[in-house]
């Protein structure tokens, strides 16, 4: 069930402890920080399975259209656990090996390609270029996944040898969201939308395709109070291009806990730390950062696009998770989201 109102939400959902009634108080006082009339900020904290949502300021500064929990914020890089599912669905469905490498889908890479894996990509230790940092100059227009990925295919080389090193690059996951659209036959949005968001009842989440579909009760992107919503990035959608708002990120936190979406033991061996060739630990897997926290196993992820800043982090053991959404640049999403999270961990 959904509740529009905040207040409504928090007085069904939380017990009538009075630890409860202080906890949901710390965590009002922390949002009634940020001006009402500057951009939003949106949180969940969901404590065995009991929530709070609260918001605070604008989703649109000029039509002052205020933030709800329904609000669908840009997820930034929080969208990288959703393409990591869609490979591992297609993996379920024996569509795919974690284990093959990339130059069966990417023929136009150099050699190295076939020392590179999809779990590498999932990994962030394929050594594939950072489409990022390699947008020439003279770029004008939006591009799209297979264009950032082109970006890095054309280095005859990697940054390193695969497996030796974690190195964060949104490439491997633009290109394992070609990946699924080229095993699917499906465009990755509409993967995502039939595979992902429908099972697990985030039904106004959306990859968003500008000219295909809508952001419905969309925010836009602020620094200060200029408008910074899209840039030349924007249109890449695995790394980045999903947008949500707390009531289904809500929904999304429960289909992890409830095995709705991939088998539950799927769910936690993709949150298991690795290591790389040198025996080293690898404390990111799927999308997800693995450090513990305050002696808490946490998976966590951040996210962080012009006008944007997100984050996610779940204490598995402890089954609380915080979500924390904002259209303003001037936010630090993952301290915000564990300042919220300590009221609930003492």
């Amino acid at each position: 069930m959904r509740y529009q109102s905040c207040l409504l939400g928090i007085l069904l959902a939380l017990p009538s402890a009075s630890s409860g009634a202080d906890r949901t108080a710390g965590a009002t006082a922390i949002l009634n920080r940020f001006a009402a009339t500057e951009a939003g900020v949106s949180v969940a904290i969901i404590d065995n399975e009991k929530f709070i949502k609260l918001s605070r300021g604008m989703a649109n500064l000029e039509t002052r259209t205020p933030v709800t929990s329904a609000t669908n914020f840009r997820l930034a890089s929080l969208t990288k656990q959703f393409t990591a599912t869609a490979i591992l669905l297609l993996a379920e469905d024996k569509k795919l090996n974690l284990h093959q490498s990339i130059d069966h889908y990417f023929p136009e890479f150099p050699k190295y390609a076939q020392f590179v894996t999809i779990r590498d990509l999932l990994t962030h230790t394929g050594g594939l270029w950072d489409y990022e940092d390699l947008i020439p100059s003279t770029q004008t227009t939006p591009f799209k996944d297979a264009e950032a990925v082109a970006f890095s295919a054309a280095h005859a080389t990697p940054a390193f040898s695969p497996g030796t090193k974690f190195q964060y690059s949104n490439t491997g996951y633009a290109a394992l969201a070609e990946i699924v659209r080229k095993v699917s036959g499906m465009r990755f949005a509409e993967f995502l939308k039939t595979r992902v968001f429908e099972p697990a009842g985030m039904t106004n989440t959306v990859a968003h395709e500008e000219g295909l579909d809508t952001v419905a009760n969309r925010a836009y992107g602020y620094t200060g109070r200029k408008k910074t919503d899209q840039n030349l990035t924007s249109a890449v959608l695995g790394d980045g291009g999903i947008y949500s708002s707390i009531d289904d990120m809500i929904d999304w936190s429960i289909a992890l806990d409830h095995g709705k979406v991939l088998p539950a033991s799927v769910v936690e061996d993709s949150t298991r730390t690795g290591r790389l060739t040198s025996g080293e630990p690898l404390r990111y897997n799927c999308g997800w950062f693995l450090d513990p926290y305050k002696n808490q196993r946490s998976t966590w992820h951040s996210g962080e696009t012009i006008g944007f800043r997100t984050a996610i982090q779940r204490f598995p053991d402890r089954k609380l998770t915080v979500i924390v959404l904002s259209n303003r640049n001037d936010l630090d999403a993952r301290k915000l989201s564990l300042e919220l999270a300590d009221i609930y961990l003492q």
